[in-house]
């Protein structure tokens, strides 16, 4: 099946997977997608670089979709972008874990046990840390990427 896809001028890039049943009966595919590509409703003036490609040539893994650039007719993903997904999902994941953790320092505040409140000091700049996971950088790929998870996160 072919897609189409655009990006704006600001490098989001947009999908648009067409209805089959708009298909005119005496369209060929290529006829069709063409039709389509021409389409101001289906692809905005401002679009960059639309093209027609295979629905296969996404990639499968949608969890840094945001970060998808076109390259000709191939869709690879900005690592640069990713990195920057990937660092706001761990400030997302990490911000329970603050509350809890803001729970327990005042409750160890008030029983004035200096122990526990430097223990929990050391988890919360543990948790701080999680963006400069220096594994965040080295990751090559979406895959690599979505694979670090620090332990304090899981």
């Amino acid at each position: 099946m072919k897609i189409i896809v655009y990006k704006l001028n600001n490098n989001e890039l947009r999908i648009f997977n067409p209805n089959p049943s708009s298909k005119k009966d005496d369209e060929t595919e290529n006829e069709w997608m063409q039709r389509l590509l021409q389409d101001n409703a289906i692809v905005p003036a401002i679009a960059i670089e639309a093209e027609i490609v295979e629905q296969s040539s996404l990639p499968s893994d949608r969890t840094f979709r945001n970060a998808w650039r076109m390259n000709s007719k191939s869709i690879s993903t900005d690592m640069v972008h990713a990195r920057n997904i990937h660092r706001e999902k761990l400030r997302e994941l990490r911000a329970q874990k603050f509350i809890a953790l803001d729970e327990q320092y005042l409750r160890a505040d008030e029983s004035g046990d200096i122990e526990a409140k430097r223990l929990i000091a050391n988890e919360k700049q543990a948790l701080r840390n999680v963006t400069a996971d220096p594994a965040i950088e080295a990751a090559q790929t979406a895959e690599e990427l979505k694979a670090v998870m620090p332990d304090i996160l899981k």
